[in-house]
């Protein structure tokens, strides 16, 4: 499974002193990007792999059923892509926090929306 620890937290928390500073980057936005970037287009993994490991292996693990798309049936889904390239840039996160090593970083891959129990959230 692929899974991130999603942990932002706000600048005035990270400038704490490193020992008391909370762990954790801002994950979700980066995730596809990094692994469409490092596994799918270096094909270390397909397409169908990347599907088994970031949703239905995790949903198997915490015994949750993998959502459905038929008529009828509320839509719960993410809708990506793997060609657009774009770069993390400083400031661009959605997230409370900014802090992240991929600063910079180019990716390839894009989440372009989330359906979630009735809610459609773009990017």
């Amino acid at each position: 499974a692929i899974a991130s620890d999603h942990a932002p937290h706000s600048i005035e928390e990270k400038e704490a002193e490193y020992i008391y500073a909370p762990f954790g980057i801002t994950g979700i936005e980066t995730q596809w990007g990094l692994i469409v970037e490092q596994l799918l287009k270096k094909k270390i993994i397909t397409l169908r792999k990347l599907y088994d490991l970031c949703i239905a292996n995790p949903r198997k693990i915490l015994n949750i059923p993998v959502p459905t798309i038929k008529k009828g049936e509320m839509a719960n889904l993410t809708i990506a892509d793997t060609h657009t390239k774009w770069k993390l840039t400083e400031g661009q996160s959605f997230s409370k926090s900014g802090n992240t090593p991929f600063a910079e970083t180019e990716l390839t891959g894009k989440c372009r929306a989330v359906i979630n129990n009735g809610y459609i959230f773009k990017n």
